[in-house]
């Protein structure tokens, strides 16, 4: 025989964020590693804003983003081992921890340019105009944003499939500091081929039938 059975669930209230963790963090600015993720523990007045709103996919975009960060502070062996949600110690509401391992922290130490750089520009004025400089952290994060700028030139001139090819090693940190490490980038830079328009094509045009 068979016998039915009826399920009542009564989801309760949503449990609030009241905590965001960071964890492993010891030489990185707390409030550096936190910049532009959404998970943050309810303060009230609230408002409008989404403090306090536990959601997991948010969460996990939030590891990216504060592996972002680190990279950009020149932590680049920087991992997220794990990511723990738990009830905060009143019971009152959600805690969320991102336990880090920090590594060691990357000090740009120089930027070679190869290949088809830019009319008119050497290596060294391509280096020069990096807005980070020798011996500060190698924000690559800012580092390869720009280097993709330095190809508009080449694109403008009618190469827009432009590559770019990098190489990091490691070598002693500028500053000899004993807990660092030195970054070496050398990049490459490929135009490829010329690109040239061969036909204009205007479709939905049908109204005014005018020839283009």
């Amino acid at each position: 025989s068979r016998v039915g059975a009826t399920l009542h669930i009564v989801a309760g209230e949503r449990a609030p964020l009241v905590s965001v963790h960071v964890n492993g963090i010891h030489r990185v600015d707390d409030g550096a590693v936190r910049t532009g993720i959404f998970s943050r523990a309810y303060e009230a007045p609230a408002g409008l804003s989404q403090a306090g709103v536990f959601h997991w996919p948010y969460v996990q975009q939030d590891a990216q983003r504060i592996l972002r960060n680190l990279y950009s502070a020149g932590f680049l062996d920087a991992q997220i081992v794990g990511i723990r949600k738990e009830a905060s110690v009143d019971l009152q509401g959600i805690a969320v921890h991102f336990d880090i391992v920090e590594g060691e922290m990357f000090e740009l130490a120089e930027v070679h340019f190869h290949g088809d750089l830019p009319p008119g520009t050497t290596s060294d004025e391509l280096e020069k105009s990096l807005s980070v400089k020798k011996g500060e952290p190698a924000n690559v994060i800012a580092l390869q944003e720009e280097i993709e700028t330095m190809t508009w030139p080449l694109k403008d001139a009618g190469f827009p499939f432009v590559t770019i090819g990098q190489r990091v090693s490691e070598v002693s940190p500028p500053s000899g500091n004993p807990n660092n490490k030195g970054l070496l980038l050398d990049v490459t830079i490929e135009k490829g081929s010329v690109m040239t328009v061969r036909r204009v094509l205007v479709k939905g045009n049908d109204w005014t039938q005018e020839h283009v």
